[in-house]
């Protein structure tokens, strides 16, 4: 005589429950959220944004700060100054990321547009920094325009070249700050001016883990 056990006739006698199929994979497990940064304040300075909110437009969120500007211009020849000459703005972003974790910058571009005359160079560059550690200055080599005549560029201050400059330190309020500029390095003596301008820069953090 055989003997089936109570547990088992309930379950024999149950509709709709089956064995767990061994050959079904396990589900895969939801990956959690990305990992925010919130940008508490952006602040600037400089001869290419002499006014807080003059001349810039300052767009935030998705991991990056872009700033459209109107009067970031250095010109040389015509009726210019030497002071025309060099352009900066100096641009302090405050960043508190989530619990556990610090930045980057992972990436900078600038989109400039020339219009020189034969025989005048001009150049772009910037340095970057946290606030806590100013004296480890990262400065990106310069790029060098000298074709005449007007044209557009897009210049990517990438990971490789951004590298030194390493994280933001952990567990403190923190801040980037980045120092860009436009300026001519020689004129020629003709009447037109020259110009070099920055319309845009957008700079991209990344969130790393402690």
């Amino acid at each position: 005589m055989s003997v089936v056990t109570a547990t088992a006739v309930a379950t024999a006698l149950t509709p709709g429950v089956a064995a767990a199929d061994p050959t079904t994979p396990p589900p895969i497990p939801t990956p959690p959220p990305a990992p925010t940064l919130s940008f508490d304040e952006v602040v600037m300075n400089g001869t290419g944004c002499p006014g807080q909110g003059d001349g810039v437009g300052v767009t935030v969120g998705g991991g990056k700060v872009v700033l459209d500007f109107t009067r970031f211009t250095a010109r040389v020849g015509g009726s210019s100054t030497l002071p025309d000459r060099r352009k900066n703005c100096a641009v302090n972003i405050s960043v508190t990321p989530a619990e556990g974790y610090t930045y980057t910058v992972s990436e900078a571009t600038y989109d400039l547009a020339t219009d020189l005359v034969a025989g005048t160079d001009a150049e772009q560059l910037a340095a970057y920094y946290y606030s806590e550690t100013a004296a480890d200055t990262t400065v990106v080599p310069a790029k060098h325009y000298t074709t005449a005549g007007a044209s557009t560029d897009t210049h990517v201050h990438d990971a490789a070249a951004l590298a030194p400059l390493g994280a933001a330190p952990c567990g403190q309020s923190s801040s980037v700050n980045v120092n860009s500029q436009v300026r001519f390095t020689a004129a020629s003596a003709a009447e037109q001016a020259s110009t070099i301008t920055v319309r845009r820069a957008t700079v991209h953090l990344t969130a790393v883990p402690c």
